[in-house]
């Protein structure tokens, strides 16, 4: 039976409304006027400035380009772990002809994955105002030294050397970038899967994923009884003092190794020989960290590493060790160089701007095993055949961004624009139970940091938004 019925353009708008469908024509109400790099007013307007600049935007050491990326259309992925055995029953027989005893049975705990939703947008752009200079003496600027910091997030454009904001687009794909790194940095470290709808502090982001603090930790559970699940748990020791002190008659490197013993131990016992690894952290405590090993790497039983020692270390010695580790981004733990990955996802614990008694942690991670990942980014796919297929009825020229991971979209009301953008993310750890973490860790770092955070300690920025003649 065919429908042969026709909808006026009232009554089509109609159901697209009621649909939650976005018109191109539906207006961006209430939004903030963008800031032209150029024209009249514009930030670059101001005549007899050199071409070429330099920036000063601090963009986030992540452990993004580190790890995989992969695309899953699976919303909440289940992670079971086959977490034990019961002891044996029964009592043993007397002969062959009796009852034996009889093995315990088996006992699994599942983890939900969920992904966290990101959700922001430029402000609006007034397309009449795009390509305006103010005068002869408005020249296009050119920014030498926007940092490239190998995240997959980043849209081509702005991979390019020489960025020139003479175009709106790139202006505007930057800011939008740049939000999009800050948001994930953070997320990936601290982030909550239980902060959902709108309610994280971050802006930008409606639902948050669980970061890697809360992947690496103490009390998983079952998701359907709840009931705890202590061989899925990492392990976690709180330092809570300086970077020289001891823990349990342990110094930090000595600690560090037992840890990563510990875990390389369980992953053969397991039947995860092989397992590879990698250590997480700020960049200023490994700097701290590659200073003590130096000392003590040919002599890791030492508790410090005063010229009493046994052992001689002469200084050139100590200085070649402390080069190899740092510049090579290592640390030697019970025989392996492993590499350290550096974020800077979560300001650490400063109670003064001076730089003294910086507290951050130290974490362990499985990287892959058997040629597989087990920690990973997913990312839902947003250039899916069933998206593709109602961009192909709906022709809202939206656009998706590096194979998938993000969409942008236009939400216009005529001839003013902003460029919305959303993704979905998660990050994956399948094997927490070989993870470890180093709590409070207090150290020193009087070098003048700079955070990419403008709620950060250690943010700095300054300057005008405008030119002005």
């Amino acid at each position: 039976m065919s429908n042969d019925k026709t909808y006026t353009i009232d009554e089509i708008q109609a159901m697209s409304k009621a649909l939650g469908i976005q018109q191109k024509h539906d207006p961006a109400a209430g939004a903030s006027s963008f800031n032209y790099a150029h024209g009249p007013n514009g930030m670059f307007s101001e005549p007899g400035i050199r071409p070429d600049m330099l920036s000063t935007i601090i963009r986030p050491r992540t452990i993004l380009q580190a790890i995989p990326w992969r695309a899953s259309n699976i919303i909440n992925e289940k992670i079971s772990i086959l977490t034990g055995q019961l002891a044996s029953a029964g009592t043993n027989a007397a002969n062959t002809c009796a009852d034996p005893p009889y093995p315990g049975d088996l006992k699994k705990c599942t983890r939900l994955s969920t992904y966290g939703k990101l959700f922001m947008k430029t402000k609006k752009v007034d397309i009449t105002e795009i390509g305006r200079v103010n005068d002869r003496a408005d020249m296009e600027r050119r920014i030498m030294n926007f940092a490239e910091s190998g995240s997959p997030l980043v849209p081509d454009l702005l991979r390019r050397p020489g960025l020139n904001f003479m175009s709106t687009s790139a202006q505007a794909l930057l800011t939008l970038g740049v939000m999009l790194e800050r948001v994930i940095a953070n997320l990936e470290i601290s982030g909550n899967a239980t902060v959902t709808g709108g309610a994280s502090p971050t802006l930008g982001v409606i639902d948050e994923f669980d970061g890697l603090d809360l992947l690496i930790k103490t009390g998983h559970t079952d998701l359907a009884s709840g009931i705890a699940c202590p061989a899925a748990d990492s392990h976690i020791i709180n330092w809570n003092t300086v970077i020289g002190g001891t823990y349990n008659g342990l110094n930090i490197i000595r600690l560090l190794e037992d840890v990563y013993f510990s875990r390389k131990q369980l992953a053969i016992d397991v039947g995860m020989d092989g397992t590879t690894w990698a250590l997480v952290m700020d960049k200023r405590l490994f700097r701290a960290l590659t200073a003590l090993a130096a000392c003590t790497f040919a002599n890791t039983r030492c508790s410090d590493f005063s010229a009493s020692e046994p052992g001689g270390r002469t200084q050139a010695e100590i200085e070649a060790r402390y080069n190899e580790f740092y510049n090579g981004q290592v640390l030697p733990l019970d025989g392996d160089r492993v590499p350290v990955l550096f974020t800077s996802g979560i300001d650490v614990a400063i109670p003064d701007e001076s730089g003294n008694g910086l507290t951050a942690d130290i974490r362990i991670v499985p990287m892959g095993w058997s040629g597989g990942d087990l920690l990973w980014h997913d990312y839902f796919p947003m250039n899916n055949q069933y998206i593709t297929e109602w961009e192909n009825i709906a022709q809202q020229n939206r656009t998706s961004h590096n194979n998938g991971m993000y969409l942008t979209a236009a939400r216009s009301d005529g001839f003013c624009d902003e460029l919305l953008l959303t993704g979905m993310f998660r990050l994956r750890l399948d094997a927490p139970f070989l993870a470890a973490r180093i709590d409070n860790v207090t150290f020193d770092s009087y070098t003048g940091y700079r955070s990419f955070d403008p709620g950060g300690t250690f943010f700095y920025d300054g300057g005008t938004t405008q030119y002005s003649a």
